[in-house]
């Protein structure tokens, strides 16, 4: 009786150590997901403001046709 109940808490010791282990790893990427999500709209925002200058520079010197 001892070793069934033993063999229980073991099962369930392992089973809950993996549902952290998932957890985590879901965690993680959300994490990293985000982090690339922001870069990502930052690069967007300054090619966008980039290109706008470079555009304005450009037609500011050209001749009028």
């Amino acid at each position: 009786m001892l070793d069934e109940r033993e063999e229980e808490i073991e099962t369930r010791e392992n089973e809950l150590q993996s549902e952290e282990e998932k957890s985590a790893s879901t965690s993680s990427d959300d994490q990293n997901n985000g982090g690339g999500a922001a870069a990502g709209t930052t690069l967007l925002v300054a090619g966008i403001v980039g290109g706008s200058l470079w555009y304005r520079r450009i037609k500011n010197n050209l001749p009028s046709l």
